[in-house]
């Protein structure tokens, strides 16, 4: 898995890509004491998720998946 930490001001972006072709652009849009606004643009093929309704969903499909076993 791929990490990296970095600082960006307002209006500054990161870019994931891969082999040249750009998956998802994240730019911060506001800053606001503890809160830091970003947006994500992807095509409409990359779904984007909070960690928390990622690993939701995760624990939905893998408590189904012990159901059915």
């Amino acid at each position: 898995m791929s990490r990296l930490v970095l600082t960006r001001r307002l209006n500054e972006s990161v870019v994931v890509h891969r082999e040249g072709d750009v998956i998802v652009t994240v730019k911060v849009c506001r800053i606001d004491r503890n809160q830091v606004r970003i947006a994500l643009v992807a095509d409409q093929t990359i779904t984007i998720d909070r960690q928390e309704v990622f690993d939701s969903a995760t624990n939905s499909c893998l408590s189904a998946d012990d159901k059915e076993e």
